[in-house]
């Protein structure tokens, strides 16, 4: 052993195998120390199924928290283009009033 290698000083995560047979995510750390000359191998790991979940579970939220953003902003011009219509019909009514009595005054 060199001491050195591909996830030592890493943190990566893998696939661990409960008793049961079941898979379980873990984040796994590698550390080597010279000890009197020999290279060893300290680990640790860590159960993060929950960690991932509540993570899948912000993601979701956020992707549906952007969705509810887009259909707003969609009703927004929407809205913002029925207001522009009906400014644009009361401007009309407005001028077929005034022409309809400019011709009851004349």
């Amino acid at each position: 052993m060199t001491g050195r290698g591909n996830v030592v000083g890493k943190t990566v995560e893998v696939e661990g195998l409960r008793r049961d047979g079941g898979e379980f995510s873990i984040e796994l750390s590698i550390s080597a120390v010279n000890i009197n000359g020999v290279w060893n191998a300290f680990a640790i790991a860590r159960d993060v199924t929950e960690r991932k979940r509540l993570e899948d579970e912000a993601r979701q939220n956020l992707d549906e928290a952007e969705r509810m953003n887009r259909l707003m902003v969609g009703r927004e011009l929407k809205m913002e283009e029925l207001r522009n219509e009906v400014r644009q019909l009361r401007s009309r009514l407005l001028e077929m009033e005034n022409a309809c009595q400019q011709q009851t005054h004349t």
